[in-house]
This record gives C-alpha cells, sequence and structure tokens, in this order.
C-alpha cells in the first residue's frame, strides 16, 4: 500500500532530517508546448543538454545523432549529431536552422553537452568521440564561427592526440569564466583513469591546456572521487566546483560502482603561484543520495544546490543544498527525496533558480517518461514540490536531460530525449 503524506513526511524527518510538503502534479496550473520535434533525418536526432538563448532570443542545442549519414560509436540513429539553431516565427512557431552536421571522424561525433557563447559570437560544445586516439575517438572541443549559412568549425581540443593523460570521453558542457578561460571534465582518463577536470586558456597562439585535477580510478583511490560526468561551476573567486558519480568516503558501492563510493562534490582552488588544491565539501553515503551526475548551482548567498541518481529515502535519488560556514566546511541539507513514478527520480539534469527563488529541474525518471518540476521554498526549511508537466513518451516527448534555461519572462525551455511527433525528440516550453 503506497505511505500517506504524513507518513512519508516522518520517514524523511527521521531518515534526512529535513521537512518537505508536496503538492500533486495535477494541482499545477502550468502550459506545455513543443516548440520543435526532430524528423530524424538530416536535421538530427534526439537532442541532448542543456539549451542557451543568445542576446535576440534564438535557441541553440544539440542532437546526440542525425545529420549527415555517417555511423559513430553511441549509433541509437544514423549520423553523428549536430549543432542546432530554434528562432521564433510568426504565429506562435519555431523555425529550425542546422549550423554544422559533425562527421565522426578528426571533427567529433555525438556532442552530448551544452553550448556556451564567448563574447564574440562564437558557440564552444564538446563531443563525447571522434578525433583521434582509441576506436572511434576520444572526444573534442570543438568552436563554432558565425557565417552565412552553415558555420565554420575550429577544434580547441582533440583528446589522446597526446596520450590519455589529459583525460578523454567529454560528456558535459563547458563553462567560461571572466577572461575567457574555457572549464570541463572529461570522464575518464587522467593520470588515474578516473577522469580530469581542466581549463584551457586562450592566447594569440591557440590554447593551452591545464589538468587542474586528475580522478583516481586505479591504484590508491581512498576518498578520491572517480568519474565526473557533469560539467563545473565557477564562483567568482575562481573556485571551480563539481561532482563525481563514484568514490569517495564510504567504504561501499552504493550502486555497484566502481571504485567504491557513493560519490562526491569536489572544490578546486587556483593558488596565486599556480597550482590547485583539491577539497571535498561532502562525501554522499547513500541515505543522502549517490551518483551525482549534474552541474551544481549557487544561489546569492553562496550555497550550492545539485541532484543525485538514486537511493535517498526512496531509492530514486535527491535534491540537496550545501551551507559553507566561516571554517571552510559545508552543511548537506536535503531539500526532497524522489519517490519515482510521477514524482520522478534517477536524475541526470541539476536546478535552475528564477527571480523569486524557485527551483526548477528535469529528469528522465524511474520509467517513461521523465517529469517537470519546481520546488517552492517556504518557512523554516520546508519546499513544496510540484510536477509541472509529467511526459508521456508520445508527442509531448519524453527522457528529458540537461538543466532548464530560463527567459527573462520566467518560461523554461529544455530538450527531450525521445517522443515527438516523429519518435527523434522534441525542444519543450513550460510557463509554470
Amino acid at each position: 500500500m503506497r505511505p500517506n503524506s504524513r507518513a512519508v513526511l516522518l520517514v524523511n524527518v527521521i531518515v534526512i532530517g529535513v521537512i518537505l510538503t508536496v503538492a500533486p502534479g495535477a494541482w499545477a496550473a502550468s502550459k506545455y508546448k513543443v516548440l520543435y520535434a526532430f524528423k530524424g533525418g538530416t536535421d538530427g536526432t534526439f537532442p541532448s543538454g542543456a539549451l542557451v538563448f543568445d542576446a535576440t532570443g534564438n535557441l541553440y542545442g544539440t542532437t546526440v545523432n542525425g545529420g549527415s549519414s555517417g555511423t559513430c560509436l553511441y549509433a541509437q540513429g544514423t549520423g553523428c549529431g549536430i549543432v542546432f539553431e530554434l528562432s521564433p516565427a510568426q504565429g506562435g512557431e519555431w523555425k529550425e536552422s542546422v549550423l554544422y552536421r559533425l562527421q565522426g571522424g578528426s571533427d567529433g561525433g555525438n556532442p552530448n553537452g551544452s553550448l556556451i557563447f564567448d563574447t564574440a559570437g562564437n558557440l564552444y560544445g564538446t563531443t563525447a568521440q571522434g578525433g583521434e586516439g582509441i576506436s572511434f575517438g576520444c572526444g573534442t572541443i570543438f568552436q563554432l564561427s558565425p557565417g552565412s549559412a552553415v558555420w565554420g568549425e575550429s577544434l580547441v581540443r582533440t583528446f589522446c592526440a597526446a596520450g590519455a593523460n589529459d583525460g578523454y570521453f567529454p560528456r558535459a558542457g563547458l563553462v567560461q569564466d571572466a577572461v575567457g578561460n574555457l572549464y570541463g571534465t572529461t570522464e575518464s582518463g587522467g593520470a588515474d583513469l578516473g577522469g580530469v577536470a581542466f581549463e584551457f586558456t586562450p592566447s594569440s597562439g591557440g590554447w593551452t591546456e591545464n589538468v587542474l585535477h586528475s580522478f583516481c580510478l586505479v591504484g590508491n583511490c581512498s576518498r578520491a572521487g572517480a568519474q565526473p560526468v557533469a560539467g563545473l561551476t565557477v564562483d567568482a573567486a575562481g573556485n571551480v566546483y563539481g561532482t563525481t558519480i563514484d568514490g569517495g568516503q564510504v567504504t561501499f558501492g552504493c550502486f555497484g560502482g566502481f571504485p567504491p563510493g557513493c560519490g562526491l562534490v569536489f572544490k578546486l582552488a587556483p593558488h596565486s603561484g599556480g597550482g590547485w588544491t583539491e577539497g571535498t565539501p561532502h562525501h554522499f553515503s547513500g541515505p543522502d543520495g549517490a551518483g551525482p551526475a549534474s552541474s551544481l548551482t549557487f544561489d546569492n548567498q553562496g550555497n550550492l544546490y545539485g541532484t543525485t541518481t538514486y537511493d535517498g529515502a526512496f531509492g530514486f535519488g535527491t535534491i540537496f543544498k550545501l551551507t559553507p560556514n566561516s571554517h571552510g566546511h559545508w552543511t548537506r541539507s536535503i531539500l526532497y527525496n524522489f519517490r519515482g513514478g510521477a514524482s520522478g527520480g534517477t536524475f541526470n539534469s541539476g536546478v535552475v533558480f528564477d527571480a523569486a527563488g524557485n527551483l526548477y529541474g528535469a529528469g528522465a525518471g524511474s520509467a517513461c517518461c521523465g517529469v517537470i518540476y519546481r520546488l517552492t521554498p517556504g518557512k523554516n526549511g520546508r519546499w513544496t514540490y510540484t510536477a509541472l508537466h509529467t511526459f508521456s513518451g508520445g508527442q509531448d516527448g519524453g527522457e528529458p536531460s540537461g538543466s532548464l534555461v530560463l527567459d527573462n519572462r520566467g518560461n523554461l525551455y529544455g530538450t527531450a530525449g525521445i517522443g515527438g511527433a516523429h519518435a527523434s525528440g522534441a525542444v519543450f516550453e513550460v510557463t509554470p
């Protein structure tokens, strides 16, 4: 029998120590709209990762497959992926333009993370394979420069080109600091094969790579993290924050992971004379969640927010908050325990704030087909969960991935990897 809300609240208090009220998704008066349904051919298949706006309101993103006729390692469909633009048109419709079709060779293939703009209007992203190195390639960082029709591509980095110590398989997008440096992660490779966090610094002669930290998959990995599959977050002081899905303080694997551990949140602090020091704001243990696979978000007070993909009170992951103190320590709070079903679970996307302090996120769900949700803050640390849209896997799409983005009116935008009118994924808008 499904527990009632009072019993669930009691379990949350005992296990996690956080109070949360729940509002059923049927109460949410939100509006959901598909802006574009991919056709599965040259226009792309299976959109993935967060979207990004330009200054005039156009949306940009990537698809894992589709585009060309080539075959790539992650062959969920024909083609190695595209970079696309969606522009608003008359009557509320949106028009897609393909900016670049990846071929899966030296130019990379299977882009899986979000894009970013620099101040000159160039786009930067990553591909999970292609380039050089083992088998289908180790992945790339690419730059697209605006052209009259198709944009021109150049490569910032081809991973494995000079060995594996710089990492391989970058699956997340990039972030950029105020002076134009690019930061990101690779899932694997590095000196200890557990992936790396990297920095690329622009210069007149190109880009210079700096490996900030190598994570540990083999050897003496005690307390170390492994496999950073999410992107990084940079604070105003230049510190870099991220997550790993494995490793950490506990001595067991939360979900059969290797090395042992339930994942962690890490901080990389730059030295004035060069070099970086790793700190660990939090090691996950299972009851507070495990396997964090999303990027982190700061609020205006310097608190960090994120999600875990499994475990927690009900086994379907959590939304957490980390609060720093003056001694350099962080206090963990659990804002919500996902329960599966309409509440969702197994989330690989982070959370974003609106101007009123509400948190929004999307996730693939414990089965088909995912949910878009809102957390509303209240008194005494209470947060109210509301499901804004539950995906069916049909015309509305399903399996959303990547964090949501907001426009200046508070509307939410994201990608659904499956479903849509042509069963190849969709881009959606939600008005809360």
